[in-house]
């Protein structure tokens, strides 16, 4: 009798944590996927567009710009490559230039007056230009620093970011 009662509270264990991993598998994919769709803060734009400059990767620099398909659109009707793409979009410095160590940080909403009117003409440039729908445009503050011809230097400027499919892109500065 006593060997009943054993496996009876072995199948309850197991039970129990089988109920338990199911569980924990479930809260995974409901708020693992939810946090993998969010998309890119302005800040993860920023430091992907400063990384694409440092490490000559113009792939990541048209990935902070701009969403997939408006640069594939721009590679099929413009007949342009992703490394024109970077350089007429993404403003980067002249290939002579001798920029490095970029860096960006981005602070608060800008002290300069944008008001409604102004970024909602920003808004529809940019939905026309690259042809996708665009939910927020804000105007930020960051510190930009990098080294030039071997000496850091570092400002302040404004940097205009704009929201399109839950992703923030920086617009040319």
């Amino acid at each position: 009798m006593p060997k009943k009662k054993n496996k009876a509270a072995l199948i309850g264990i197991a039970g129990g944590i089988a109920a338990a991993i199911a569980l924990v598998i479930v809260l995974i994919v409901v708020f693992g996927k939810s946090s993998a769709t969010e998309g890119q803060t302005q800040q993860q734009a920023a430091d992907k567009y400063a990384n694409g400059i440092n490490t000559n990767n113009m792939q990541m620099v048209v990935d902070a710009i701009m969403p997939k398909e408006a640069a594939d659109k721009l590679k099929k009707s413009e007949y342009m490559t992703t490394k024109e793409i970077a350089y007429y979009y993404g403003d980067l410095p002249s290939e002579d230039e001798n920029i490095s160590n970029v860096k960006i940080k981005v602070k608060g909403k800008s002290e300069d007056y944008y008001d409604a009117d102004d970024l909602d003409d920003i808004k529809e440039e940019i939905e026309e230009e690259y042809d996708i729908n665009v939910s927020e445009v804000e105007v930020r503050e960051i510190d930009l620093s990098f080294k030039a011809d071997g000496e850091q230097e570092s400002y302040p400027e404004d940097m205009i970011f704009y929201k399109s499919d839950g992703k923030w892109y920086i617009l040319d500065f």
